[in-house]
C-alpha cells in the first residue's frame, strides 16, 4: 500500500513536470514525462491518472503537429472517461479530437466530435465550455465552407459570452472578413452581398462590426 502510494506520488509528480514543459514548449520533454507517468499509472491501476497523461501527451504531440499520435492518445483518453463516467473528461477529450482533426483538415471528422462535445457541455450547463465547442465548430465549418453554420456558431459564442459578461471574441476568420470590408466601398459592398448569400443575421453582423469601428476611429479624431 505504501509503495504504491510512493509509486501515485511519483506518477503525479511527473505528470505535473510534463505539463510544466508543455507551457515552456519544450514538448519533446513534456512526452518523456508524461510517458513515464503514464507507465507507473498503467502499473499501479490509477485509471484517471493514465487518462491524465494521455491527454498530457496528446498535446504535446498535438503542439508539435503530430497530429495522428495526438489522436491516438486522445481517443484512449476518451475510452477511459466513458468507462469511468466522467462526462465531464469525455466532453474534453471529444473537443481535443476535434481539434487534433481540425488540425489535419478532416473538417467533417472535426465537425462530428465537435457536435459530441457540444451536446454534453449543454447537458452538464457548462456555459463557458459550450462557447469553446462552438467556436470549435465555426471554426470547422467555415473550413469546409458550411458558412451558414459557421455564422450561426460564432453568433451562439458571442451570445454566451455576452452572458457570462465576457468580451465580444471574433474568430480569425471573421477578423479577416472585417479587414477585408475596411479596405474600401467596393470589398465592403461585397461583403454586403455575401452576408445576403450566407446568412440573413450574417449581414447584421458585418455593419454592426464595421459601424462600431468607424464610429470608434470618428471619435478619436
Amino acid at each position: 500500500s505504501r509503495e504504491i502510494g510512493y509509486a501515485l506520488g511519483e506518477s503525479n509528480s511527473l505528470t505535473n513536470l510534463g505539463i510544466a514543459y508543455q507551457f515552456l514548449g519544450e514538448y519533446e520533454r513534456a512526452i518523456e514525462y508524461q510517458q513515464q507517468s503514464l507507465d507507473i499509472a498503467r502499473q499501479i491501476g490509477d485509471i484517471q491518472g493514465e487518462s491524465n497523461s494521455l491527454r498530457g501527451l496528446g498535446d504535446a504531440y498535438n503542439s508539435l503537429g503530430q497530429y495522428q499520435q495526438a489522436i491516438e492518445n486522445y481517443q484512449q483518453s476518451l475510452e477511459i472517461a466513458r468507462k469511468i463516467g466522467d462526462v465531464r473528461w469525455e466532453s474534453n477529450s471529444l473537443n481535443n479530437l476535434g481539434n487534433a482533426y481540425n488540425s489535419l483538415g478532416q473538417y467533417k471528422k472535426a465537425i462530428a466530435f465537435h457536435q459530441q462535445s457540444l451536446k454534453i457541455k449543454r447537458e452538464i450547463g457548462d456555459r463557458n465550455g459550450e462557447a469553446l465547442c462552438l467556436l470549435n465548430l465555426g471554426y470547422a465549418y467555415f473550413k469546409c465552407g458550411k458558412i451558414k453554420e459557421g455564422f450561426a456558431a460564432s453568433y451562439q459564442v458571442q451570445t454566451i459570452r455576452q452572458e457570462l459578461g465576457l468580451p465580444i471574441f471574433y474568430p480569425q476568420w471573421m477578423k479577416s472578413l472585417i479587414n477585408f470590408a475596411q479596405h474600401g466601398y467596393l470589398q465592403l459592398i461585397l461583403c454586403f452581398i455575401f452576408g445576403l448569400i450566407a446568412f440573413p443575421f450574417a449581414l447584421v453582423w458585418i455593419v454592426i462590426i464595421y459601424l462600431w469601428l468607424w464610429l470608434r476611429g470618428w471619435f478619436r479624431r
